[in-house]
């Protein structure tokens, strides 16, 4: 008698098996990506803190550069739009992460047990497959991504402060050290002789 089309064969276990294995893989990947991408955002932050205090000092270092204090604001936001973009590639492993979870809880899971075959997308980390749904182009979006406080919040902050300072330095323009004291001193003339009675 032939098998039937439900009934459970070695070789159907076998493929079922390793469906299940990769998925396992996959969801090990994702995790491992999303933990590496923070470890890339937090070391964004610290180059944009440290490029945006370099130049602060250096300008405040030579007087001369002062009108140039406003310009210290554009490194912030250029480290704002990388960070983003990273979380953007963050972002969509976490959109494959909870379309993995939600099969996972879902009844799909049980019948596929008891078919022996697993009818999902397996090894889609990127969720490639779901790119034209409208949720996910939201979910992945860097206009959505960028009022994130995590991503937004240091670098607008600086680019804020270069701007405080560049305005208290045109208002309240510092004292130059030195700059009273003529650069030559007159010469000291002798005092005049009196005149003597012969």
């Amino acid at each position: 008698m032939l098998p039937q089309s439900n009934e459970q064969t070695p070789q159907n276990d076998d493929v079922f098996a390793f469906r299940l294995e990769m998925l396992k893989k996959e969801l090990d990947f994702i995790d491992s990506s999303i933990r590496k991408i923070d470890d890339i955002g937090n070391s964004i932050k610290n180059w944009a803190i440290l490029s945006w205090t370099g130049a602060i000092a250096v300008i405040l270092g030579e007087p001369e550069l002062y009108g140039y204090v406003v310009f210290s604001a554009i490194p912030p936001l250029l480290f704002m739009m990388l960070d983003a973009h990273w979380r953007k590639v963050q972002r969509r492993f976490i959109y494959r992460q909870g379309v993995i979870s939600n099969f996972l809880n879902s009844a799909e899971l049980d019948e596929a047990f008891q078919t022996r075959k697993l009818n999902f997308q397996i090894f889609d980390p990127f969720a490639r497959k779901h790119m034209q749904h409208s949720d996910y182009r939201e979910y992945v979006s860097i206009r959505r991504i960028l009022v994130f406080p995590t991503v937004s919040l240091v670098y607008i902050g600086l680019a804020v402060l270069s701007v405080v300072i560049a305005t208290l330095l045109y208002f309240i323009p510092p004292k130059i050290q030195g700059a009273s004291v003529p650069s030559q001193l007159p010469l000291q003339t002798a005092p005049a002789s009196l005149p003597t009675n012969p």
